[in-house]
């Protein structure tokens, strides 16, 4: 895609190729459901063991409490390394290379921690935003939509996934939230179709969720969807590095490189030490007298 030029006084200014949001979300589809035996097996992997946690007999042998305990950080793990490997799929098959489910996950191992520790901070840089006001979290959480991506397929060290992930976003902020709303929208039928069916079988939210069938179906339902979203995700990330390949954001060296911010790293690690207390106050909760 070719970029094209304006003049502002005495400067030049960069001006993108517009955005079509219908013809990305078009090409999205097209590649899921080219690829969707491969990506349906990695988001399967992703819920399995939530899934399968979900079935023990907690109850009736307690001793299997602390198999469910231990199971919640496997399966958060579990998920977060199938998140990464479908990723990694989608950025080889999008440009021809077959790949295949282990080698899938063999290759997002490597970047796994990395991974790990930005979804962290993308979430504290929310939440926080969310807390102070919710305009900067939805802000936030449009600027660094492309961190875990960008993480996954920028091999270069010497880039930061967030600058990345702005760089590419600016000049097509509304574009980026048109088009997730949009998502949303293409998944709205289906998405009403199945909490409606959930409810009509189990009658409320609290049967629901205690009914081991039921949440495991939900699971399954949940791996459904994964492909489309991620699909979305990864091609309108591919879009826009077609288009602004050519910008100052992405061509400029210096305005990619890392740099820690010391205020920023002491905020989120206050964040997550509270959210951890409140967690654990929470989960090991004795019961009331």
């Amino acid at each position: 895609m070719e970029k094209t030029e304006k003049s502002a006084g005495k400067k030049t200014v960069w001006v993108g190729e517009k955005l079509g949001v219908w013809n990305t979300i078009g090409e999205a589809m097209l590649f899921m459901k080219d690829n969707y035996a491969l990506l349906l097996a990695i988001s399967l992997a992703s819920v399995a063991v939530q899934a399968l946690l979900n079935l023990l007999p907690v109850k009736e042998i307690p001793v299997l409490g602390l198999v469910a305990f231990v199971g919640i950080f496997a399966g958060i793990f579990i998920s977060l390394w199938a998140n990464a490997a479908i990723v990694i799929a989608m950025g080889n098959l999008y440009y021809g290379k077959k790949v295949s489910f282990a080698e899938s996950f063999n290759a997002a191992m490597p970047k796994i921690w990395a991974y790990v520790v930005n979804n962290i901070l993308m979430f504290v840089l929310v939440a926080i935003g969310t807390v102070v006001f919710i305009i900067p979290g939805l802000y936030i959480s449009v600027i660094y939509s492309f961190v875990a991506i960008a993480v996954l397929l920028e091999d270069d060290k010497k880039v930061s996934p967030f600058k990345i992930s702005a760089a590419l976003v600016k000049r097509y902020f509304w574009a980026v939230t048109v088009y997730s709303l949009a998502v949303g929208v293409t998944m709205a039928p289906l998405m009403a179709a199945c909490v409606a069916g959930a409810f009509l079988l189990a009658g409320n939210i609290k049967v629901l969720t205690g009914n081991p069938i039921l949440m495991t179906v939900f699971y399954l339902i949940q791996a459904l969807f994964m492909p489309y979203m991620c699909a979305a995700n990864f091609m309108l990330y591919v879009k826009l590095k077609e288009i602004k390949k050519d910008s100052p954001e992405l061509t400029d060296p210096a305005k990619l490189e890392p740099k820690l911010n010391g205020c920023l790293v002491l905020a989120g690690l206050l964040f997550l030490i509270i959210f951890i207390v409140i967690f654990m106050a929470v989960a090991f909760k004795g019961p009331h007298k």
